[in-house]
């Protein structure tokens, strides 16, 4: 388990029950998505969680495009994420969640 609580499978990309979930790195802009679990060392989870991104956050790729990081949207907050720490985020799109 994370130290965010959520099973990871990489090799089939399969995270706690979540089959169809995909790096937040491979997720295409202006789609609403869910994060729904992480792959990272405790450190790395803990800064992430104390920024709001912990599983079950909504959030919305700005821009994926072009050289440099990745731009996200929670809410009315924008970050910049560089595309190795979005590679350890694991998002479905907001139509495809499936309530615990």
């Amino acid at each position: 388990m994370t130290p965010l609580g959520k099973d990871i499978e990489v090799g089939a990309k399969r995270i706690g029950d979540y089959t169809n979930a995909l790096p937040l790195s491979a997720a295409k802009e202006d789609v609403e998505l869910r994060l729904v679990g992480t792959r990272c060392g405790r450190g790395l989870c803990l800064h992430l969680a104390a920024m709001g991104l912990r599983p079950g956050a909504l959030i919305r790729v700005v821009r994926t495009h072009g050289p440099g990081p990745l731009i996200v949207a929670m809410g009315n907050t924008r970050m910049a994420l560089g595309r190795g720490i979005a590679h350890h985020l694991f998002v479905v799109p907001i139509e495809d969640h499936r309530d615990s």
